[in-house]
């Protein structure tokens, strides 16, 4: 009986059904809040603004660089606030350099799929 199992697990095979509409509505909702955080992300940098409110919020300030010997005291300024400097920035723009090559890389996947489908018969 273990052996007809097997058998009829190993017979099994699964055909590639190409992209379906749906795939790429599953894509395009899993992919928009990611864009726009990124666009508010950037946006916020690029005029210094801060994140978040209270006791939680962020000031990114790139000429501030705390690397090494960093102590609370030296982490929090402008009322309570934390400070992120440039290695985080250039963590950040990193992190979003390796999304956009991921975006990028499925996109001219999806691309070289579309142009090379056969024509409907």
């Amino acid at each position: 009986e273990l052996a007809d199992a097997a058998a009829g697990a190993a017979a099994a095979v699964t055909e590639p059904r190409g992209i379906t509409p749906q795939d790429t509505a599953v894509f395009a909702v899993g992919v928009f809040p990611f864009a726009w955080a990124t666009w508010e992300f950037w946006t916020r940098i690029a005029v210094g603004e801060g994140f978040g409110t209270g006791k939680d919020s962020v000031i990114i300030d790139p000429t501030v660089d705390y690397t090494e010997g960093a102590d609370e005291d030296q982490l929090r300024r402008f009322g309570g606030r934390r400070i992120l400097g440039q290695d985080a920035v250039i963590t950040a723009r990193l992190l979003f350099l390796a999304a956009g090559l991921s975006l990028g890389l499925t996109g001219f996947l999806a691309w070289q799929v579309v142009t090379s489908a056969p024509p409907p018969s």
